[in-house]
């Protein structure tokens, strides 16, 4: 046997680092663990989590008419908040009220196993 034997070179590929696990009813449980054991945090956890689905709902509106009137977001969400909500409006079909329902009793799920 040769004494000049080469282990192979390293590949070049590197596995991808797994992911984050996911964890869902993120609002439902910051609820819980920050007020304890109160009966209102579930109703609360499902309100923001409404409010927030329709806070996304309206930056993506905005975001495409900044891109479509080349302003800001900022501008369009400050100066013509009234065309952004009258674009939801218009937008509104049982699937946006289903996403919204969703989030909400996902949350108060959360927020009531959770507290």
């Amino acid at each position: 046997m040769s004494q000049n034997f080469q282990p192979p070179a390293p590949s070049s590929y590197t596995p991808a680092p797994a992911q984050a696990p996911a964890r869902k009813g993120n609002v439902g449980f910051a609820a819980a663990k920050a007020g304890g054991r109160n009966a209102v945090l579930p109703v609360v956890a499902a309100l923001v989590s409404v409010v927030s689905v329709l806070a996304g709902q309206l930056f993506g509106i905005a975001l495409d008419g900044a891109d479509q009137l080349s302003e800001s977001v900022v501008d369009v969400l400050t100066n013509r908040t009234s065309e952004v909500i009258d674009s939801w409006k218009e937008g509104v079909d049982p699937l946006t009220f289903l996403f919204l329902a969703i989030g909400g009793y996902a949350a108060f799920q959360v927020g009531r196993k959770t507290a």
